[in-house]
């Protein structure tokens, strides 16, 4: 039995549809390009994509032969515009950047990546 809630919904999934018809999203190619690798047969540089980043002054680094390769790292993912956890998390690589002394990028290197 159609009740209104089902052909209300019905309509929209129909509305829905053609909109991506009309815009191109239906039969459009969306498989990934390949991610470009570092050179060498090392776990790295076939498990990290040797992506373009930029760094907080604006210069371009490759992930893996710049960050990556032969080091210890930590990577810590967060927003720039965050008032939730962000701060509490940066107080704690803080406190670990303290604890870890001279070794910190020395030995150990810390990063912060955002997608803003």
């Amino acid at each position: 039995m159609n009740t209104r809630r089902n052909l209300l919904f019905d309509a929209g999934v129909a509305a829905a549809g053609l909109a991506a018809l009309g815009s191109g999203l239906v039969g459009r190619d969306w498989t990934a390009p390949e991610p470009e690798y570092a050179e060498g047969d090392s776990f790295g540089a076939r498990y990290f994509p040797n992506v373009t980043l930029y760094s907080h002054e604006g210069r371009r680094v490759k992930l893996y032969d710049d960050l990556v390769r032969d080091k210890v790292v930590a990577f810590n993912m967060m927003y720039t515009l965050c008032g939730g956890l962000c701060p509490t998390m940066t107080a704690n690589l803080r406190g670990t950047q303290k604890l870890l002394g001279e070794r910190a990028e020395r030995d150990v290197f810390m990063y912060s990546i955002t997608l803003q």
